[in-house]
């Protein structure tokens, strides 16, 4: 074959390979974790019998039955008088029961029409079996108003107040493995974002019950519970899993038990790699089953005819007993409370006990308390460690955390105290005067636990004015959309204004809103595909008129990337208030952005078109890494960092240059990727300089990559002796940065002294690659070590396949370098015969 031909083959199979892969990223991306026709049917909901074994209703039969086949029913509709023992279960709220001693009605939980009844009037029936199907209407999409204005009330999660826009979605990634749910409903095909689905948990329950919101990836752990399955990876609905839960509860926390067990005597001992573990799924589970019951204190309280007064509205409300629990809690402990009234008290907290793990958006109470000389009091924060913030208006008092001294707080001096239980004693010889204030949002059942051991009854009163306005916005639910939207814009307007008196930045919440809205890397990476698609089409022609139009085509497109990846980096640190590296998903668009950066600088310089290629391959494939990264972690990577990351300056020095080490090392292996290419199907045999080009470029990236990891590695040292009280550790991740140090000083080292020619160099600098990963990546997989604050499950494959695949090409390079130096030497001798003393032109020349 011609040097010509073989060039154009090359080119043409360059072009293929980069539009195949373009294409794949383009349709994984734009799938968000569906296949092209999965919708799931949520039109029909079975109806069990509800209870829980060991806490109320385990068995019942149907006395009679009050519809039949074919009737509509309305919700909260009386279907079947039951009989059976504790009426009184966990499911009651969800299910509609209606309590009348030993007897019970099923109530119809939505709107329908009665396709099947499973049961006989007369048959006993345990917890959990079929009783009756119900063909329900389709689904009802929330207006764009109620959207807008959910997406912006501020609710807390992992230790920051966010959009509620922000909660939904990481938690329906969490539980759904994806950003939007597709479904179909009534003979429509319908797809939602997290607003709408985290509206429809906290507001139609009923409807979010038959969504299928958990994808489960190993259906092998729902079979062990005596489940059908038809796919490995499927998703299901809650009311799908809820006859199997006690079970899969069961085996979870066994396993829990064996693997404690035998870390006692193996303080490392891991369950190895491919057992089935159902407790990420259990997990997952309940943390819905308290987002489900978040307002499930909203449905009321049961009242016996002797409790009913000409205000029996106002207390069938949970709101009006704890309005009044300071008043019954004293008569408790005089023992002057009638049995039906304690058992109000009971369900009042159970119900609000059931959403203690629901959405956290009742923002913290201030406390006033007055001590006098020598007098202490005790702060409790409920049943989980929270944060406190004391401000002394007068006096002199001290804070104590068991019987550890925290510090003193004279007049005028305020500061925040984490602990579950502080002690606030007066050192003074006059009265102290504080005002205590909660830091952390709770959900309705969280703030009832602490609230009940709190310092101030007027918390009493503010906490059942917030569960007032709850219960007012769940009764507007089940009206007119429009007194809905109005009762929810009420209530985002409030937490507003209390989020700005605890301290959150006036429009905050609204630049966030705007951060996800405007989905920067999403539409960096589009405009990378487009890059890349003009880029490869250049590359068929690069001489030729429209070659050149093509270039310059690239350059435009590639910008256009650069400026929404670059500007998606400074909107976040806009937001976390913080330089852009502090995480492990923090680390991806930023080395991205750096490569990018870098090789349009080299781009700009030399104009060979090859920079400018791998530019635009570096940013779409960070980007993508990126969205496949927080699809798999499911994390809110804007949330605070741990406490010893908290310095702005560290972050701005040491995490950036290492990082810019890490961008340099990968942009190093992605050039000598390029060499081997271009070697492997001639491209440089019509342009010599090609080589040369590439090799330089790759000599100056190695010391590049040196310089920032050196730097980068000696002030984490210096930081680690600030925080630590040692310079170096041996920790993973310090190792695996003096690994990158070591290896740019072996090639270069090697390239100096004559060891490395040019393959040697271009492998070298792939098998960095893997060296790069190791430290950026493959330390976290260990889940050891100061520094493993990234460590995620479910990347470890991926990783360990990146390696592979360096080394395939490092070994490909080799072979390719031992065949073209042989084919030198062939060539070599047929020029100049053995035993021949002349030159090769003389013989020529004398012939």
């Amino acid at each position: 074959m011609s040097k010509r031909s073989f060039n154009g083959a090359a080119r043409w199979t360059g072009f293929a390979l980069a539009i195949l892969a373009t294409v794949w990223i383009a349709v994984v991306t734009n799938r968000d974790g569906y296949s092209k026709e999965e919708y799931y049917e949520i039109t029909e909901r079975i109806i069990h019998m509800n209870g829980e074994p060991g806490f109320g209703r385990t068995e019942g039969s149907v006395v009679q039955w009050h519809k039949k086949v074919g009737d509509m029913v309305n919700r909260g509709e009386t279907i079947a008088h039951m009989l059976g023992n504790n009426p009184y279960s966990e499911e009651d709220a969800l299910l509609g029961v209606r309590e009348t001693s030993d007897q019970w009605f099923l109530v119809a939980p939505e709107k329908g029409v009665l396709s099947e009844l499973l049961i006989e009037e007369g048959v006993e029936a345990k917890v959990g079996t079929p009783l009756a199907v119900l063909r329900t209407e389709g689904y009802t999409p929330w207006s764009e108003e109620v959207i807008e204005i959910a997406k912006r009330i501020p609710v807390q999660d992992g230790g920051r107040v966010k959009p509620f826009e922000t909660r939904a979605q990481f938690l329906m990634l969490k539980l759904h493995g994806a950003r939007k749910m597709k479904f179909e409903s009534g003979g429509e095909k319908i797809s939602i974002g997290p607003t709408e689905w985290l509206l429809d948990i906290l507001f139609r329950p009923e409807i979010a019950l038959k969504m299928p919101t958990f994808r489960v990836d190993d259906s092998e752990l729902l079979e062990k519970v005596g489940m059908k399955v038809e796919n490995r990876r499927d998703r299901y609905s809650y009311l799908q899993l809820e006859p199997y839960l006690q079970e899969l509860g069961k085996r979870a926390g066994d396993l829990q038990k064996e693997i404690q067990a035998r870390m006692q005597i193996d303080p490392d001992y891991k369950l190895a790699g491919g057992e089935s573990d159902p407790r990420a799924l259990a997990q997952t589970i309940m943390e819905y089953q308290g987002m489900l019951a978040s307002n499930d204190f909203s449905k009321g309280v049961t009242l016996d005819a002797s409790a009913e007064t000409a205000d029996g509205e106002q207390m069938n409300t949970v709101s009006y007993w704890v309005k009044a629990m300071p008043v019954l809690a004293a008569a408790l402990r005089q023992q002057e409370v009638p049995e039906h009234v304690q058992k109000l008290i009971n369900e009042v907290s159970f119900r609000l006990g059931r959403g203690e793990g629901g959405i956290e958006w009742l923002p913290p109470y201030e406390a006033n308390v007055v001590l006098s000389p020598g007098a202490e009091a005790t702060i409790h924060s409920g049943e989980v460690v929270k944060t406190f913030k004391v401000t002394c208006d007068s006096g002199e008092v001290e804070m104590f955390e068991g019987s550890s001294t925290l510090g003193s707080l004279n007049e005028g001096a305020e500061d925040s105290y984490p602990g579950a239980e502080l002690v606030v004693k007066n050192t003074g010889e006059e009265s102290a005067t504080l005002r205590i204030q909660g830091r952390e949002w709770m959900s309705a059942g969280n703030r009832l636990a602490e609230v009940s051991r709190g310092l101030d009854i007027t918390h009493w009163e503010r906490l059942s004015n917030d569960l007032k306005n709850l219960e007012v916005l769940c009764a507007a639910a089940e009206g007119k959309e429009s007194e809905f939207a109005e009762k929810l814009d009420e209530w985002r307007e409030e937490l507003v204004v209390r989020a700005g008196n605890l301290g959150e930045k006036e429009g905050k919440l609204e630049s966030e809103v705007t951060y996800y809205e405007k989905n920067y890397f999403v539409r960096g990476l589009v405009w990378f595909v487009f890059a890349f698609v003009v880029a490869a089409v250049s590359w068929l022609a690069p001489a030729s008129g429209w070659g050149k139009w093509t270039y310059r085509l690239t350059w435009v497109l590639g910008v256009l990337g650069a400026v929404y990846l670059i500007w998606g980096i400074v909107h976040r640190c806009i937001l976390m208030e913080r330089p852009p590296v502090g995480n492990l998903y923090d680390t991806i668009p930023f080395i991205a952005g750096g490569g990018v950066l870098v090789l349009f600088l080299l781009e700009a310089v030399t104009r060979r078109r090859i920079a400018l290629g791998a530019a635009i391959a570096v940013g779409l494939l960070g980007l993508f890494l990126a969205r496949a990264f927080e699809g798999v972690d499911a994390q809110d990577h804007m949330d605070p960092l741990r406490a010893v990351l908290r310095s702005n300056f560290w972050l701005s020095t040491h995490v950036i240059i290492i990082t810019l080490g890490y961008s340099g090392g990968l942009i190093a292996a992605a050039m000598s990727h390029v060499f081997i290419y271009a070697k492997a199907f001639g491209l440089d045999r019509s342009d010599r300089s090609l080589s040369r080009f590439l090799t330089r470029s790759v000599y100056g990236l190695v010391c590049f990559t040196l310089f920032f990891s050196l730097v980068g590695t000696v002030l984490g040292g210096i930081w680690a002796n600030d925080s630590w009280g040692r310079f170096w550790g041996w920790d993973p991740k310090e190792n695996g940065a003096m690994l990158i140090v070591l290896w740019c000083l072996i090639i270069l080292h090697a390239r100096m002294g004559g060891y490395l020619k040019e393959w040697g160099i271009h492998i070298a600098s792939v098998l960095g690659a893997i060296v790069v990963a190791f430290s950026w990546w493959g330390v976290n997989l260990l889940g050891t070590g100061l520094h493993s604050y990234g460590f995620t499950e479910g990347i470890g494959g991926a990783v360990k396949m990146f390696y592979i695949f360096e080394f395939v090409v490092a070994l490909g390079g080799t072979g390719l370098a031992i065949w073209e130096k042989a084919s030198r030497r062939r060539k070599s001798a047929r020029k100049w015969p053995e035993g021949s003393k002349e030159l090769p032109g003389e013989q020529k020349a004398l012939g």
